[in-house]
């Protein structure tokens, strides 16, 4: 099978939402104890912030929470049913007082494994490059590396789904991406991922 050229799309801000200061509290059942990420695999989950998400983003965070990922509904349907096929989704909403407003972003979760991108340059500690990139939780046992970008996949990682996730946001094949790529998307980096051939190990 050919493989298409791959597309990593993430927020690109620093900041983001509050959860309402209950939900964490409420749901912490849901997270790991030791890495403090959202325990996989899992369906569909709804959030709640207490102030009101910008309109015009089309990516943001919420609560410091890289999974679920969040994009607007207008993300959504841009990408089409491909996104219902391959990742769970659920609402967001904003507590006013005693009600709940369902606000125009839907929260994301993959239905497949998370996808560890490599990295062309290593994070530094004390000047030195981190020499053990790859990080697993030992509870949890979920997968990510220590790099930055320009990110790249080895071909025997190549994503066997149009549409994957990182634990930054959305992988995607240029068949879906090519319905999104003449549109403005606000609070979204967009950056191409190449396939490496298998000469690299770890």
């Amino acid at each position: 099978m050919m493989q298409e050229q791959l597309y990593h799309l993430y927020y690109s801000g620093i900041s983001g939402y509050d959860l309402i200061p209950n939900w964490k509290t409420d749901n912490s059942h849901l997270f790991c104890t030791h890495c403090h990420r959202l325990k996989l695999p899992r369906g569909g989950l709804d959030l709640i912030t207490d102030e009101k998400i910008r309109k015009n983003l089309d990516m943001t965070m919420i609560g410091y929470l890289l999974i679920p990922g969040c994009m607007s509904t207008r993300l959504l349907d841009l990408l089409g049913k491909e996104a219902e096929n391959h990742l769970n989704l659920g609402n967001v909403y904003l507590k006013k007082g005693t009600k709940l407003i369902k606000q125009p972003f839907v929260t994301f979760i993959s239905k497949y494994k998370y996808i560890p991108l490599r990295g062309e340059t290593p994070y530094y500690i004390d000047g030195k490059p981190i020499e053990k990139r790859l990080k697993v939780c030992p509870e949890c046992l979920f997968c990510a590396r220590v790099e930055r970008s320009p990110w790249f996949l080895l071909n025997d990682e190549y994503p066997k789904h149009p549409i994957q996730c990182t634990d930054m946001g959305l992988l995607l094949y240029e068949s879906v991406y090519e319905k999104l790529k003449n549109t403005k998307l606000v609070g979204v980096c967009v950056e191409k991922v190449k396939i490496k051939q298998n000469t690299q190990k770890g």
